[in-house]
C-alpha cells in the first residue's frame, strides 16, 4: 500500500486515531462520571405506555417532554412557555425536561463506523 496521500485517507486515519484514543481512555478509566439528577427533578418526568405511546411526559400531565424541549429550542422563556402554552407547568418542570434530555444523551453509547 503506499503513503496516505489523499485528503480522504488522511481524514480516515485521523478519525481512526481519535476513535482509538477514545476506546483506550474508556478501557483505562471506564465510563466518565455522569451528572447526578436531583431526586426532585427525577420524579417530575414519567414514562407510561398508556400515555403518548410511552413517550416521556411531565408527571401528572399529558405534556410530552419533546414538546417542551421544542419550545425551549425556539428560544421561548420559561415564563412564555407557562403563560402561553402550558399554564400547568412550572419552571422546575421545564428544567426537569431539559435535565431528562441531558440524561438520555449522556446514557447513549457512541457507535462509530468507518465509511
Amino acid at each position: 500500500m503506499g503513503l496516505l496521500t489523499t485528503a480522504r485517507q488522511k481524514v480516515f486515519l485521523y478519525s481512526l486515531t481519535q476513535l482509538t484514543h477514545f476506546c483506550l481512555f474508556r478501557y483505562l478509566f471506564g465510563r466518565p462520571p455522569r451528572a447526578k439528577i436531583q431526586p426532585a427533578m427525577k420524579n417530575r418526568i414519567t414514562v407510561n405506555p398508556q400515555i403518548h405511546f410511552g413517550k416521556p411526559c411531565v408527571a401528572g400531565t399529558r405534556i410530552p417532554v419533546q414538546d417542551v424541549l421544542e419550545l425551549v429550542q425556539e428560544g421561548l422563556s420559561f415564563a412564555d412557555i407557562t403563560r402561553d402554552y402550558y399554564p400547568d407547568l412550572t419552571a422546575e418542570d421545564i428544567r426537569a425536561c431539559i435535565q431528562y434530555a441531558r440524561e438520555v444523551i449522556a446514557a447513549e453509547d457512541l457507535h462509530v463506523s468507518a465509511s
